[in-house]
């Protein structure tokens, strides 16, 4: 059974591209291949279970994603550590 998490993008982020996006959390050890699905683009974590489908604006920018958590802490922490460098924000669970 996976969780899902919601990310996004917060105000005072840079504005990055879905490959840049890619790019940064490669850079922080968090390899990822990029999937183009009929319901939009997925970001597919390499050698784990999880991925995310990401909302990205006319303008390019990737602004969200919902994460399907199905990896141990250490995978998800390491993930959501590099989204919080980004300037990402993690959705509180209510």
């Amino acid at each position: 059974m996976s969780v899902e998490v919601f990310v996004y993008r917060g105000d005072d982020a840079p504005r990055r591209s879905l490959t840049q996006v890619q790019a940064d959390l490669s850079d922080a050890g968090i390899r990822c291949r990029l999937e183009q699905l009929d319901d939009g683009p997925w970001l597919v974590l390499d050698g784990n279970e999880s991925d995310m489908s990401i909302t990205v604006d006319p303008d390019g920018t990737a602004t969200s994603a919902l994460v399907q958590c199905r990896d141990s802490p250490s995978v998800l922490d390491r993930l959501f550590a590099a989204f919080e460098r980004l300037g990402w924000v993690i959705a509180a669970e209510e």
